[in-house]
């Protein structure tokens, strides 16, 4: 060792040797000395050697637990280390660095990375290739003092930005090359922290991002490299880390701007690899002296593939970015659709040469990359690799989560996923089911209702699937950007308000010891936005409203919630409070009613053509709502109400004109829809009458009111009569347990006339029964 660094390096190793017990008051003298050290250097050649030395003994984890100290903070050698640093960056960006410039450049990152990162434990600020996710549940508290606050101010960030931005993306450096080392710790230790100013670094970022640099990185990848090198590193791993985790504020703005050049870039990058990648072809890597042949997996192929996957991901989680992914389809299918029609033509050949040559420069020489993701997630190969482990750092599993993710969140564009359904998909997501992995389970179970149009009430796995939902809807929550493993929480919830009509997730729900909780946060925290999160997690709790007794008993134990829903209940709120209504007639009002119904003998109420709000039991409601009843039929009781789904409010119109015309027949007919506002209104109406009419679809058994008023009249034993609107329709879950047993009048497949004569026919019968009980 040079003599010059013999003090600095004793006085180190001294004071973290186990047995010492050392006090503030040693350490600042420790420091003491080590900054009269680099006072005496020479010159700046000596002092940048001596700091060197002395960042590299103090980034032992024996010495951060020195130094974790608020006064210790506050000595001048942090303030030095801090100020060397940013030379440096300054240097490293517009002067060539020496080499013992470069020795400081990544020791004193190294040191700074991990007294910012280090709390009470061993923190390693280079993430470990293994692991994608950062853990960004740690936050390191940023008060007056704290080594982030020394350190990443916003002269730090600026110097930060300049480099990544004037140098980085616009020039090229050897593979291992330090600024590709120093740059890349720093990015990601600007990614892990919390309280800093990343928005600085963005732009900067995406430059580095759309640079050539980017793709060239993935075109240098080859199966002879067990691992990645320092340049691939930070652009295809760190730069897209940074802004998966870090432009919350600006991902739609970032993600548009990505969009061309990632897209772009993608179709060159899978051209590349996936075909080695997907039929695990091996090369030469060394033969032995035997002339034995050695040969490499594809698995540095497989994590860069993953990597660029994500990526596409975060932008396809964007809106306006996920047309990008649809035009590129179209323009496809558009293209090939042409060839077809001009083929079968003998005067077009020209026209079909030129198309071909076309398809051929621009489209047939790689497949769009819908079609890369369709073929990584049918790979037998990978498929049994993803059921015999479940870590998302190997390479294999993390390749088929992030294919099967791209895919799932592209489906919230309706016209990918009208494409989608044509691609046959079913079979290799039902494979993937049964994955050990929480996150292809997810996708691929979720795709596989959405693709394939299949009965929600027939849903396999249930019960897995409701865990996994709350899984990611408990995930995403912790997440400043409300993504996890690249599932948002506006689409969780948007795709779970559609699996939740089956009851056995429904019940899921309301029997985990998290699940209601989840919900209520969702619709009660006002951070969140209300029409994307909020609103459709209270409808998910309507939908759990209908469980079983358990359920609801653990929601009518929710304050918070029970308050919530009182509160919606007695404001003039359309959207909500109607949800509201519901809610609380499931969960505390309709037993009562019930109750109360069979303990004493109803007293006639004089029905009026208009409701009066006054008289309904719980709810105020601020416009008139009109019951039709024939003028000339005054008693408040009838001998039929009409339950149906406002969608098919014109055929049941016509129905209810035809019955109040023969002047035989009472009719409860709600235009205004004010049974689906207040629950107690349509019990009402039930009571009064002696037959129900459903007139069901599938719209029918979607709606929860629909539902509300069916399963009442169920409960009170109100004769039933099933009218199916839709021949094409066949009834499932909670509706067929209610209609299976009865003569059902399909009015599709008979002619109104055939029908109407036979409800004729099913309403007479009926009150020839009561009329003899």
């Amino acid at each position: 060792m040079d003599l010059r660094l013999q003090q600095p390096v004793a006085i180190i190793q001294r004071l973290c040797k186990p047995e010492t017990n050392v006090t503030t008051a040693n350490v600042n003298g420790m420091l003491d000395d080590l900054v009269t050290c680099l006072n005496n250097a020479q010159n700046q050649t000596d002092g940048l050697h001596t700091l060197t030395a002395i960042c590299y003994e103090l980034t032992s984890i024996k010495a951060l637990k020195l130094l974790d100290n608020e006064h210790i903070m506050q000595h001048e050698l942090f303030n030095i280390l801090g100020r060397t640093l940013e030379m440096l960056l300054t240097k490293a960006t517009f002067i060539p660095m020496t080499k013992h410039d470069e020795q400081c450049f990544y020791e004193a990152s190294n040191l700074i990375a991990n007294l910012c990162l280090y709390t009470k434990k061993p923190a390693a600020c280079s993430c470990d290739d293994a692991h994608d996710e950062l853990n960004l549940n740690y936050e390191q508290a940023i008060n007056e003092i704290s080594y982030a606050t020394l350190f990443l101010t916003n002269s730090f960030l600026n110097k930060l930005a300049r480099i990544l931005s004037d140098d980085l993306s616009a020039n090229d450096y050897e593979p291992y090359h330090v600024k590709y080392k120093v740059i890349g710790r720093l990015l990601c230790l600007c990614t892990e922290l919390n309280n800093i100013n990343h928005s600085v670094l963005i732009d900067p970022v995406v430059q580095c991002l759309r640079s050539d640099y980017y793709r060239n990185a993935y075109e240098t990848i080859d199966l002879r490299q067990p691992i990645i090198n320092s340049k691939q590193r930070f652009f295809i791993y760190l730069c897209p880390q940074f802004i998966r985790l870090r432009s919350n504020e600006r991902n739609d703005e970032v993600s548009n701007s990505l969009c061309d050049s990632i897209l772009g870039y993608g179709q060159q990058i899978f051209e590349q690899h996936l075909p080695i990648a997907l039929e695990s072809e091996a090369i030469v890597s060394s033969t032995n002296e035997k002339k034995k042949i050695f040969k490499s997996e594809p698995g540095a192929k497989l994590q860069a593939l993953g990597w660029h996957i994500e990526l596409l991901n975060h932008i396809a989680l964007t809106p306006t970015a996920r047309i990008h992914f649809l035009a590129g389809m179209l323009v496809f299918s558009y293209s090939t659709d042409l060839i077809a029609a001009y083929e079968i033509t003998s005067t077009k050949r020209i026209l079909i040469i030129s198309l071909k040559l076309y398809d051929a420069a621009v489209l047939g020489t790689h497949q769009i990359i819908i079609d890369h993701m369709i073929n990584i997630i049918r790979t037998e190969s990978l498929i049994a690799s993803v059921h015999e482990n479940d870590e998302l750092f190997h390479s294999d599993v993390h390749l088929v989560s992030c294919a099967i993710t791209l895919l799932y969140n592209l489906t919230f564009e309706n016209k990918i996923l009208l494409l989608l359904k044509e691609k046959n998909l079913a079979e290799f997501c039902t494979k993937l089911h049964t994955a050990k992995q929480r996150t292809i389970q997810f996708a691929s179970q979720t795709l596989s209702i959405l693709l394939n149009q299949n009965n929600i009430d027939a849903i396999k796995y249930p019960l897995i699937m409701a865990q996994n939902y709350l899984f990611y809807i408990e995930n995403t929550l912790h997440e400043r950007s409300l993504v996890y493993n690249g599932v948002k929480l506006n689409g969780a919830l948007t795709y779970l308000e559609l699996m939740a009509q089956n009851d056995l997730i429904k019940n899921e729900i309301g029997h985990d010891d998290d699940g209601i909780s989840l919900l209520v946060k969702c619709a009660l925290d006002q951070q969140l936005d209300f029409e994307t999160i909020q609103c459709p997690a209270l409808r998910i709790i309507e939908a759990v409203s209908f469980g079983d007794e358990i359920t609801c008993k653990k929601m009518s134990d929710d304050n918070k919630l029970m308050d919530y829903i009182k509160y919606l209940s007695n404001v003039d709120d359309s959207s909500l409070g109607p949800t509201a209504n519901r809610i609380r007639w499931k969960v505390e009002d309709e037993n009562k009613f019930i109750s109360d119904k069979i303990k004493k003998e109803l007293t006639p109420a004089t029905l009026t053509n208009s409701y009066d709000a006054n008289n309904s039991n719980n709810h105020q409601i601020s416009f008139n709502y009109n019951w039709d009843l024939p003028s000339s039929k005054t008693s408040d009781m009838f001998d039929l109400i009409i339950s149906y789904h406002h969608s098919d409010k014109d055929i049941c119109s016509q129905i209810y004109e035809r019955l109040t015309a023969s002047c035989f027949y009472r009719i409860s007919f709600d235009r205004e829809r004010v049974h689906e506002i207040l629950p107690d209104a349509m019990a009402e109406a039930i009571e009064k009458s002696s037959i129900v009419l459903m007139c069901f679809s599938s719209k029918y058994q979607q709606s929860y009111a629909c539902r509300m008023a069916a399963e009442y009249a169920e409960k009170r034993q109100r004769p039933i009569i099933p009218m199916n609107l839709d021949e094409l329709y066949c009834p499932t879950g909670w509706l067929n347990n209610i209609v299976a047993s009865k003569q059902c009048i399909n009015i599709v497949k008979y002619n109104l006339n055939s029908s109407y004569a036979n409800l004729i026919q099913q309403i007479d019968n009926i009150k020839k029964q009561i009329n003899i009980k």
